[in-house]
């Protein structure tokens, strides 16, 4: 087709000039995007409702935020993306999970993740390039341990305090520093 139109093109003058591309240095690093994304879903089976069902067919429908193309199966969010002097800014909204937002911060290689619901933000994480604890936990055959801590009420919303020891070894340096 390419070809077809430049043929089209045979009896027009016209020249050729180059351009110069800009200095990368001249590019501006800072954007704000607004992006669908489309993930290829990597457990299909997983992509179904268990209990709604299609009235046509009877089969299982797809979960909210779950899309069937081409006889492959995608999940699919939207971000909100702002780039500013080497750091990285995502919003993720779920259709799986609509009054729920994550908000990751990405600088250098270190990202913090808190995920929010309304006014509160909860699973807070802060991950180094190198392995996560919970990674290095894994590698290490360590066994993790939770830890009630207690109740706390927050805006009329209860919520219950757990800490998570993925290497197991959170009471024994409690004891060694109580020993120095």
């Amino acid at each position: 087709m390419l070809e077809g139109f430049f043929n089209m093109l045979e009896d027009v003058e016209w020249e050729c000039e180059s351009v110069s591309l800009p200095s990368p240095n001249d590019i501006p690093q800072y954007y704000h995007a607004r992006i669908h994304v489309k993930h290829l879903h990597n457990r299909p089976a997983k992509a179904y409702s268990k209990y709604f069902k299609d009235d046509e067919d009877g089969s299982y429908l797809l979960l909210p935020g779950i899309v069937q193309e081409n006889g492959k199966i995608y999940k699919t969010w939207k971000e909100e993306l702002v780039k500013s002097a080497g750091v990285t800014a995502y919003m993720s909204e779920y259709a799986m999970h609509p009054l729920q937002r994550e908000l990751r911060i990405k600088k250098a290689g270190i990202q913090a993740s808190v995920q929010a619901l309304g006014h509160t933000g909860y699973r807070c994480f802060l991950e180094s390039p190198e392995a996560s604890s919970m990674q290095a936990a894994a590698n290490s055959g360590a066994v993790p341990t939770m830890e009630f801590r207690g109740v706390v009420v927050e805006n009329g919303t209860v919520l219950r305090q757990w800490r998570l020891d993925p290497m197991g070894d959170i009471d024994e340096a409690e004891e060694g520093a109580e020993n120095t």
